[in-house]
């Protein structure tokens, strides 16, 4: 949504140009007017599936990403009475990915 584009910059600190300054600001006037003659804030469009007593009221494209942890482990070793013998190796350390 523009508006939320204008908040943000609002208090980012990177310098913007002057023409981004205006077309912000402009976008900034038209939602405010917009709401002060209907009254209304008008949902985005949003892939999400709402129900119907719900309405979208943000969106922003985004990516997920999660963090995963894994294991390293090489075995095949043969267990005699009770003790591995052989393969059966842990990298207790592994290693941390971020998966998206």
């Amino acid at each position: 949504m523009k508006f939320w584009q204008t908040i943000r910059a609002a208090i980012n600190a990177r310098p913007l140009s002057q023409a981004k300054a205006n077309q912000l600001n402009a976008e900034a006037k038209e939602f405010f007017d917009k709401l002060v003659t209907t009254g209304k804030i008008s949902a985005p469009d949003t892939p999400l599936v709402l129900r119907a007593d719900e309405a979208a009221l943000l969106h922003e494209p985004s990516k997920l990403i999660e963090a995963r942890a894994t294991r390293v482990y090489s075995g095949g070793g043969v267990r005699v009475k009770g003790i591995y013998i052989g393969g059966g190796d842990l990298c207790a350390g592994g290693h941390h990915a971020l998966a998206t």
